[in-house]
């Protein structure tokens, strides 16, 4: 059997605001993303819809979300629903943006 030391290494902990990111391209991945809108009919949404939809009714998952915003926020330099709003954004980018 072949044996590797680098698979010893403890995985990386992720900061809850890390996490809801991850888990928002996750959700955009497997439902589709959107513009303009919230959601619409197909159940594609944007990134603020796949964020309301991954938040649980637990007031410390939503400091995550709201921490999550903010950074993604200083990240792209503009608010989250212009960003994502911009005629020439695809999936992917938004996508590898929230990763």
């Amino acid at each position: 059997m072949l044996y590797n030391k680098e698979w010893e290494k403890p995985a990386v902990k992720l900061e809850p605001w890390q996490q809801v990111l991850l888990e928002a391209a996750l959700y955009l991945n497997t439902h589709g993303w959107t513009r303009g809108t919230f959601k619409n009919q197909l159940g594609q949404v944007c990134i603020m819809g796949a964020f309301a939809c991954i938040v649980p009714d637990m007031p410390d998952r939503q400091a995550a979300i709201f921490t999550a915003l903010c950074e993604f926020e200083r990240y792209v330099g503009q608010s989250t629903a212009s960003w994502n709003d911009q005629p020439h954004r695809t999936k992917e980018e938004v996508i590898a943006a929230l990763e």
